[in-house]
């Protein structure tokens, strides 16, 4: 089904893609304060790989369309509005990244701390070619940490996993996290585990909240930077893709945002908004090639993270991959409003290449995706 690759080019290496539920930095809450530090472990291993911003298609939920998009390459912008792929588009024969590494002879694990029947993703799963899913039964009740199971609990969990699949040959791994899930309410955490947060002129209720996700973020930081340490000694070589899915509303009892009563944000014009309110850090790592210096990767959407990290570390994927690891060098993407979606908006804007480039990327998505995959060699 995937045209063949020459190995000795590419890397075969365990990979390791892990979506943080709702990882993001606070920066639109200017001036607030809190009382550890979030993401020290996060830029220390930055400062040993790739990391930027992914610009996300959501905002407060939609975990699926961004975790189909990272593993497929195919953007969700060019799908119909409202799309839910793993309950219309995913069916058996799919090009994605996991079914082209089960060509290869690769274990593929995804693991998923919450109700197995969510988004349809056993199905869909079964469908991208993976050979076992781990869900919530997976773990127990000592492994909650708020109001779900907690990140380190799963990071562990996908450790286990590993080593008990790996000797039987390559492993591709998927790990959906969920501990930082709204509705990150005052109280979630014990007063020794919480870290405090304050900011000026927010309600006693607002600060409670921005405490829960503050220790959500403190923790998921902790969570990664002892899953990369495990992996540092490990004998095979390891490539880690970390990325957060979106941003998380952070609700007063009234139910409206604290995002949108901040006036550093609401002065913002339309499209700096979504830019802001849309990014969340990757950080992707390899134990065979830790940098000297952390290396910039810039704003990506989340169908080119995967398709940049193989090709920056050399690792096996199919050509999919490397066409849109190629085009990023012609458009940077597709994206709403803040890209090239509305021909009407093409004329003046887009070189020829620009728009034969788009024009191809949403052909083949359709074709691969929704058609009879003329492309698929």
């Amino acid at each position: 089904m995937f045209q063949e690759q020459d190995a000795e080019e590419q890397r075969q290496c365990d990979v390791f893609v892990v979506l943080l539920e709702s990882f993001f930095e606070l920066s639109n809450y200017e001036g607030a304060e809190y009382s550890e530090p979030l993401f020290e472990n996060f830029d220390r291993i930055a400062a040993e790989g790739i990391s930027g911003q992914m610009l996300s298609e959501k905002y407060g939920g939609g975990t699926s369309n961004i975790e189909f998009s990272v593993l497929t390459g195919f953007s969700n912008v060019l799908l119909p509005a409202g799309s839910v792929p793993y309950m219309e588009y995913v069916k058996e024969g799919m090009l994605c990244y996991p079914a082209y590494l089960k060509e290869q002879g690769y274990t593929l694990l995804a693991l998923h701390p919450y109700q197995r029947q969510f988004y349809n993703r056993p199905a869909a799963y079964e469908a991208m070619g993976f050979d076992e899913f781990i869900s919530r039964e997976a773990f127990s009740e000592s492994d909650v940490v708020g109001n779900y199971v907690g990140e380190q609990a799963t990071l562990d969990k996908a450790l286990e996993l590993y080593h008990e699949t790996v000797k039987d040959g390559p492993v591709f791994m998927h790990i959906v996290t969920m501990q930082n899930h709204i509705p990150n309410q005052p109280g979630e955490y014990s007063e020794d585990h919480a870290v405090k947060a304050h900011l000026e002129g927010a309600t006693e209720y607002y600060n409670g909240c921005l405490s829960s996700v503050a220790t959500s973020l403190r923790d998921i930081d902790r969570a990664i930077g002892s899953f990369v340490d495990a992996l540092r000694d490990e004998p095979r070589d390891i490539v880690v893709l970390f990325f957060g899915d979106h941003q998380t509303p952070i609700n007063g009892d009234a139910g409206e945002d604290l995002l949108y009563l901040q006036e550093s944000f609401t002065s913002l014009s339309a499209e700096e908004q979504t830019l802001n309110s849309h990014v969340t850090p990757y950080l992707m790592w390899a134990n065979f090639d830790v940098k000297e210096e952390g290396v910039d990767g810039g704003l990506l959407p989340s169908y080119l993270l995967l398709p940049t990290m193989l090709n920056e570390y050399g690792v096996v994927r199919p050509e999919w991959m490397d066409w849109l690891y190629q085009s990023d060098d012609v458009m940077n993407g597709t994206y709403y409003d803040l890209y090239f979606t509305d021909e009407t908006q093409w004329e003046g804007l887009l070189t020829e290449e620009q728009i034969e480039t788009y024009t191809a990327q949403n052909m083949l998505e359709y074709d691969l995706l929704l058609g009879k995959q003329y492309g698929a060699g």
